[in-house]
């Protein structure tokens, strides 16, 4: 069975010496392409995945059990879009691109430790209803009932079960078509909703820097008030915001790479979603 996890094994020395050092910080366009270009690293942009566990109050901190909505009603979509460059980021940091996708990641997928079965651009079904489920996917091109069906048994699954589910499901998949429908009409649309609700003003965002902190909640969850030091940049950019220190932003992306020193994917994820919030701000990169 191919995992994400098994994807990333092996070839994170190979990104952090070659990949990590081919783009400049603060160059946003190369950035993305290094991650386009280089699955492996890619691999390790969607590592130590946070967003369903805020999310679903899977932590013991106050500021994760407020957003427990496994038995609560979910946030409707929102209407705001973010930019082109920020779903391209999005994309890129998720599923690195079409050819990564078909070759990697078009079955389900288990991306490890408490992740639920995998698919599309990072539909995580450890964390979802099998009504939410229909109501993702019925209709998407592509994915037909009886694959819908069949990922009912997934939903709630997660660790062990989740990857024994993957390993029956293999004539379950989801095309690059689909995924990309399902993604931009269904998914990304809920995070859009995560970050407005959990920001101050973040609607009234440039539509860059808005992309960049969805990006960033859809890796790490709207964790904006958790406590403790792993937790200190995403509150530095709630009150960032809070007070309109725009320029503040940035910095707190770029120092929060300190978390993840044996991850280039996630060093290149925050850099770039850095270059993108300074870009919206017409500071050129």
């Amino acid at each position: 069975m191919q995992t994400r996890r098994r994807v990333l094994a092996g070839t994170v020395g190979l990104a952090f010496t070659s990949g990590a050092a081919a783009a400049r910080p603060d160059d946003f366009d190369a950035l993305v392409s290094q991650l386009e270009s280089n699955p492996d690293e890619t691999a390790t942009a969607q590592a130590e995945k946070e967003s369903s566990e805020v999310e679903f109050g899977l932590r013991n901190d106050e500021a994760h059990t407020r957003a427990f909505r496994a038995f609560a009603p979910r946030l409707e979509p929102s209407l705001k879009k973010i930019s082109p460059a920020a779903i391209r980021l999005i994309v890129a940091c998720e599923v690195s691109g079409a050819r990564a996708y078909e070759r990697l990641y078009q079955k389900p997928v288990w991306p490890g430790a408490r992740s639920g079965v995998t698919i599309g651009v990072g539909y995580d079904l450890g964390f979802i209803k099998p009504e939410w489920l229909h109501e993702d996917w019925d209709g998407i091109a592509g994915v037909d009932a009886r694959a819908i069906a069949a990922l009912v048994k997934a939903c709630r699954l997660r660790g062990d079960d989740a990857k024994a589910f993957c390993q029956r499901a293999r004539d379950v998949v989801v095309p690059w078509s689909a995924a990309q429908l399902q993604f931009q009409s269904k998914l990304l649309p809920r995070y859009t909703a995560e970050t407005i609700l959990a920001l101050p003003a973040a609607d009234r965002l440039p539509d860059d820097c808005l992309g960049a902190l969805v990006s960033l909640v859809y890796n790490r969850g709207p964790s904006f008030h958790a406590s403790g030091p792993r937790y200190r940049e995403m509150r530095n950019i709630y009150s960032a915001l809070k007070s309109n220190n725009l320029p503040a932003i940035p910095v707190a992306l770029e120092s929060m790479t300190r978390l993840w020193p044996k991850l280039p994917g996630l060093v290149t994820r925050r850099r770039a979603e850095a270059a993108l919030f300074r870009r919206g701000m017409g500071v050129k990169t």
